[in-house]
């Protein structure tokens, strides 16, 4: 039975992880919506974990996670040319600062504190993506300095807070805001969601976690033996992601993504 157990907690981080890797490429998210209400579910339901320290590690996780994929996504997206230097240089910058921020507030911070702001997030952004229209001329954006400062640090506070890389906040504030086509922003997100992660994990490496008995290898928060799992799974899945939204209508993409959001953020606060 144990081992059952065990295989099933393995391929549900699998397919997470295929999934995360793959919306990645497509809309330049981390894929920290999906794999830390994944890994949450896992480390509390399966292995009896305490929900705040199992919550902790899901998303440090989650944002270690992100950084070998967000590298294999803008790397796909700068091939293709769809990198903007400007916009991607203000908000990475910004965003790490934020992420620093929000990383020591959330490693602070209880399950019930952050349960409720990583649904209201995903509910919001799920009604951005809605509401938002891209827009199809690429020459059109707005280029306001302070405008993208704000939305940098905001989205990397916001963001490290629940342990997502910040394209699934950042791409749809990109569209709505700034008039910025899809395809130019799932690009931009990616690179900004690089030094996001990074600088969102550093609290959770170096503040607790190794000392409360888990069966993994650990480092803080981040456990290195779901993280490798991950890493192997989600990076082919970015790549096979760029490879798609260069070729498939990105619409179909996007009510997914949405119905996705829904879902993830009913889950996290209990109501399915």
């Amino acid at each position: 039975m144990i081992f059952d157990s065990e295989i099933l907690v393995y391929l549900a981080l699998c397919i997470s992880g295929a999934v995360a890797g793959l919306f990645s490429g497509i809309i330049g998210m981390g894929g920290g919506t999906i794999l830390v209400p994944v890994q949450y579910s896992l480390l509390s339901g399966f292995s009896g974990i305490n929900p705040d320290i199992a919550l902790r590690t899901a998303i440090a996780t989650s944002l270690a996670v992100t950084l070998p994929t967000a590298v294999s996504s803008a790397y796909g997206h700068y091939r293709k040319g769809l990198i903007i230097p400007k916009i991607g240089l203000i908000t990475i910058i910004c965003g790490f600062f934020g992420g620093i921020s929000g990383g020591f507030a959330a490693s602070n911070l209880s399950f019930g504190v952050l349960a409720p702001v990583f649904a209201c997030v995903m509910f919001a952004m799920a009604f951005l993506m809605i509401i938002s229209k891209p827009n199809p001329k690429k020459e059109e954006y707005k280029t306001g300095t302070l405008l993208y400062i704000i939305i940098g640090f905001s989205v990397g506070l916001i963001s490290s807070m629940i342990g997502v890389g910040g394209g699934i906040i950042l791409a749809p504030l990109l569209i709505l805001f700034c008039r910025i086509p899809l395809k130019i922003a799932s690009a931009t997100t990616s690179l900004f969601v690089i030094l996001v992660s990074a600088g969102g994990l550093l609290p959770y490496i170096t503040m607790g976690g190794d000392d409360v008995g888990f069966p993994f290898f650990m480092v803080g928060y981040l456990n290195l033996t779901w993280w490798i799992l991950l890493v192997l799974i989600s990076i082919p899945m970015t790549q096979l992601g760029v490879f798609l939204l260069y070729r498939f209508n990105t619409v179909y993409v996007r009510y997914i993504f949405i119905v996705l959001l829904l879902y993830l953020s009913l889950d996290m606060i209990g109501l399915l």
